[in-house]
């Protein structure tokens, strides 16, 4: 766990430098938008066949081989900044790159948890890890962005690199594992489409996609925006971009906390409903107001709706999940939510061009309130103490495997 923290910090306090070297290159939001598609797009392309990799090979030799290949990534944004060779156009191929590593990375590390800490402690082990996610997210861009304003970004990307080293040295030193055995069978499409079938026929499951669905489009995009409103409209500098930053990253912390201190399944329909209305009036309030501070302070709130919106929604979903088929059903909530994502980059890169910055945001949390107003009603009447079973035909299909 400690030689990831080094790295999540590292990977947090290269972040937010690169998304301000963008926007100090182009000073375009369009620009911030492509490279934060580019960087998202290959999870979203690649995530599933990542998932049937992680459970066909070793997923301590291939979380080694994606951290090595991101920290050369780090290190060779450190030697274009350095060299003054680091345009826009190398920055898309770096972004493309990463994203390649990182859709690999992502379903092989978390699965890998249940190796390192065994199912009886998964649970502590998820809780831990989200709190040390969120602490990275504090401290990460703190860092990141004293040192870009005291000595450049290139010092920033070499920092990032030397950090992945302390997880790879964990990685190759592991020993006495949890190891199961590897899905080697060959029906891999057809588990596929059998999954796809069993999550659209579930209308609990369902819905609760579609408002994840909804925030990863429209909720999450205003993070990319941040260079540009930290810029033009606080005017301000990059330490002080940091700082929003690592407020989002504050209240995020404080609802991970909260959550595994509290969370229990009988109240997740209501923490889902108030998380995302939360979200919602933080990203309206975004939209109004100018005052650097107040901005921190809502951005602190923000991220502790955002918080306890995605994870009482991942349990909902867990919870409602046969067992059959909980390994899709997350895969796809982890597709929709990277996927949409990947699209809302995109709107936050054009549409400042014609609704401006505000409004951008606005204009997305009026989507949200709306979805929320309609998926409410269903989302408070989910019965999780219910048995569920799989439709007739995704059940069918499951017997016969």
């Amino acid at each position: 766990m400690a030689g990831q923290a080094v790295s999540l910090i590292g990977t947090w306090m290269q972040g937010p430098v690169l998304s301000w070297v963008v926007y100090d290159l182009t000073r375009s939001t369009k620009a911030l938008g492509t490279v934060s598609f580019l960087g998202q797009l290959p999870m979203t392309l690649l995530v599933i066949a990542a998932g049937v990799v992680a459970d066909r090979h070793s997923r301590q030799t291939l979380i080694t081989i994606t951290q090595s290949w991101l920290m050369l990534m780090a290190l060779g944004l450190g030697i274009f900044a350095s060299l003054g060779m680091l345009n826009i156009g190398w920055i898309y191929m770096f972004a493309v790159l990463t994203g390649i590593a990182q859709a690999f990375d992502t379903p092989a590390r978390q699965a890998f948890m249940v190796e390192v800490a065994g199912r009886e402690a998964l649970g502590n082990a998820i809780a831990l890890n989200s709190a040390m996610f969120n602490t990275a997210r504090v401290i990460g861009p703190t860092i990141g962005t004293i040192i870009l304003a005291a000595v450049g970004a290139a010092a920033c990307f070499y920092i990032n690199a030397a950090s992945f080293l302390a997880f790879i040295a964990v990685l190759v030193a592991m020993k006495g594992l949890h190891y199961r055995p590897m899905s080697t069978g060959s029906k891999g499409f057809k588990d596929l489409v059998d999954g796809l079938r069993y999550v659209a026929g579930h209308g609990d499951i369902l819905i609760l996609l579609v408002l994840t669905a909804t925030f990863s489009l429209f909720g999450v995009y205003y993070s990319t925006l941040l260079p540009a409103f930290t810029r033009e409209l606080y005017m301000k500098e990059a330490t002080a971009y940091g700082v929003l930053i690592s407020c989002l990253g504050a209240g995020a912390l404080v609802g991970a906390l909260v959550m595994a201190a509290t969370s229990t399944s009988m109240r997740q329909q209501r923490l889902t409903v108030f998380g995302l209305g939360l979200t919602c009036l933080s990203l309206l309030s975004l939209s109004l107001i100018t005052n650097y501070y107040a901005a921190c302070a809502v951005l602190v709130v923000y991220g502790y709706g955002m918080i306890s919106f995605l994870v009482s929604g991942n349990i909902l979903v867990q919870h409602l999940s046969d067992a059959r088929y909980q390994g899709r059903t997350m895969g796809v909530r982890h597709f929709v939510f990277g996927g949409m994502w990947t699209f809302g980059s995109l709107i936050a890169g054009y549409l400042p061009k014609y609704l401006g910055l505000r409004g951008t945001v606005a204009a997305g949390a009026g989507v949200m309130v709306a979805v929320l107003i309609f998926t409410a009603p269903r989302v408070l009447k989910i019965d999780i103490t219910a048995l569920r079973t799989p439709p007739d035909g995704a059940a069918g299909d499951a017997s016969k495997g």
